[in-house]
């Protein structure tokens, strides 16, 4: 049994039926309860499901967040959820975000924006975090079509106002090239770069290729291309940017005159998004997105208490940085994150599904009545035991596996059990028993049986190349030193070492570490 026939069986149950009535009655505040572990993830699908518009999940923490996406993407597919991660980091660093995180936020924000269904899983951090306005993001996406009369030098013209890198031959996302009539561009939300040809001011056509070959292995007939990063028009909107500028300076009572002079000189400048709050004014908050569909509150009061947290973490980096001498004076608290009561009360303004855990405070709404998975530490026999009890109950019981090989070794370990038991490969964060009358089902993972870590997954470019140079690096970057393992490269730095002149990468670590 997969874990869509799992989830396909259970929401013909009376308490994912109440849920549903519920939802379709516009209810504007959904108490749920009993939803453990990875079974948190079948009741958001269902609120996806029934729901009209994509549906934001917000928690409480960043690996709170990630389970739940990764669930999600077990039950309802990789397509149909994003997630929308913290910048990481101080917001006090003056470093745009790295472009991993940049790419899955902009790609939450365009799920968000767009018609469809989906779930869109945000930390509250991030939640506090600013980000485009919808209508600069509709300003800033560029979508093409063949037929479609545009000139190419305007088009390259507003991709490098979004974000892209001009480059001589497009290696990686966030860049284009132009050659004669031809205009190839890599954009997130994207399987492959596309290359498009012109006729003159026409699309004549659009193809996907692939990096390494250079060779089509698509057609389109239309292109969406998305920002690169979340600080866009800064050429195309400088004199409204200059507006807000100045009237953030009388707001705060403080001197803004060093960004002035990065925007005139380098425009979009790394680390302009330190400034989001000012450019945009107060119109940058990912609830703005958020279309009428519902938001689920993951544990309401853990997420409060973590925005309480962020929101004191920001201060703390507000008064380190007061103290430093020979900067700008930085900017306040509230004008590099949004304060935690007014995300909360935007929140409590929205159609909320609430899930309570086991003990929370809300005793109406949705009783799931779900228990966690256990841990069975290698003791086969106590497994046997459990598998035993659950068919005599009547419980549909499937075991998940990492892989076939996982699924062939169980098979063989589980081979007089095989009649209490359907292994299958597929798996999520955590087991659950669910005992409803019509849907008794318990859903175990392999790597609850034995002890083991399970492999983090990493976000991962369908597309990409090896590092071949230095000049493949951009500041910012993480990179993996042999000795001292994950750092951010700085750039290139001439050092003199015993009156030697040589040009040494420059990498920092957690704490001010530089190597």
């Amino acid at each position: 049994m997969s874990i869509r026939r799992i989830y396909d069986r259970m929401v013909k149950s009376q308490p994912f039926e109440d849920l549903a009535r519920l939802i379709e009655s516009c209810a504007p505040s959904i108490p749920v309860r009993g939803l453990p572990g990875s079974l948190t993830a079948f009741g958001i699908a269902w609120v996806e499901e029934k729901a009209t518009g994509p549906v934001l999940v917000v928690c409480a923490s960043e690996d709170r967040a990630e389970e739940v996406r990764d669930d999600l993407e077990r039950v309802l597919g990789s397509s149909r959820v994003g997630i929308f991660p913290a910048w990481g980091g101080s917001p006090y660093d003056h470093r745009s975000p790295h472009l991993d995180v940049m790419g899955l936020r902009l790609e939450a924000l365009d799920q968000l924006q767009g018609a469809k269904n989906g779930v869109v899983v945000v930390p509250v951090e991030a939640l506090m975090s600013h980000t485009l306005p919808p209508d600069l993001y509709d300003l800033a996406v560029r979508e093409i079509r063949v037929g479609e009369e545009v000139a190419p030098d305007s088009l390259a013209e507003h991709l490098v106002d979004i974000g892209y890198e001009r480059v001589t031959l497009v290696g990686g996302v966030g860049q284009f090239s132009v050659r004669g009539g031809i205009l190839d561009v890599c954009s997130f939300g994207s399987t492959h770069p596309v290359r498009i040809e012109f006729f003159g001011d026409e699309v004549e056509s659009i193809r996907a290729f692939d990096l390494g070959t250079q060779r089509s292995v698509d057609t389109h007939e239309t292109v969406r291309m998305l920002p690169c990063r979340e600080a866009v028009l800064v050429e195309t909107l400088d004199d409204v940017f200059a507006e807000h500028v100045d009237e953030a300076e009388q707001r705060l009572g403080i001197n803004l005159e060093g960004l002035r002079e990065l925007m005139e000189s380098q425009g979009a400048f790394d680390g302009l998004e330190h400034y989001l709050g000012i450019l945009y004014r107060d119109r940058t908050c990912l609830l703005d997105h958020v279309s009428e569909s519902y938001v689920v509150v993951d544990d309401p009061v853990a997420v409060d208490t973590a925005a309480a947290d962020a929101w004191a973490r920001v201060e703390v980096a507000a008064r380190r940085q007061k103290k430093r001498r020979g900067e700008p004076e930085p900017l306040p608290a509230d004008a590099v994150a949004r304060h935690p009561e007014a995300i909360l009360k935007r929140l409590a303004g929205l159609r909320r599904v609430l899930n309570w855990p086991l003990g929370g405070r809300s005793e109406d709404g949705v009783h799931f009545s779900g228990v966690g998975g256990r841990r069975y530490e290698g003791h086969l026999e106590t497994l046997k035991e459990d598998l035993r009890s659950h068919w005599q109950a009547d419980y549909e019981v499937v075991l998940l596996c990492e892989s076939q090989g996982q699924k062939a070794r169980f098979e063989e370990l589980l081979e007089e059990e095989e009649h209490l038991i359907s292994i299958t490969v597929g798996t999520l964060r955590s087991g659950f028993a669910y005992p409803s009358p019509a849907a008794r089902v318990l859903v175990l993972n392999d790597h609850e049986i034995y002890a083991r870590a399970r492999r983090r997954r990493y976000r991962r470019f369908k597309d990409a190349t090896p590092i071949r140079s230095i000049s493949s690096l951009r500041a910012g970057d993480f990179v993996v030193h042999v000795d001292h393992g994950i750092g951010r490269y700085d750039g290139i730095e001439h050092l003199t070492v015993d009156g030697v002149r040589q040009d040494c990468l420059t990498m920092f670590y957690r704490g001010g570490d530089r190597v």
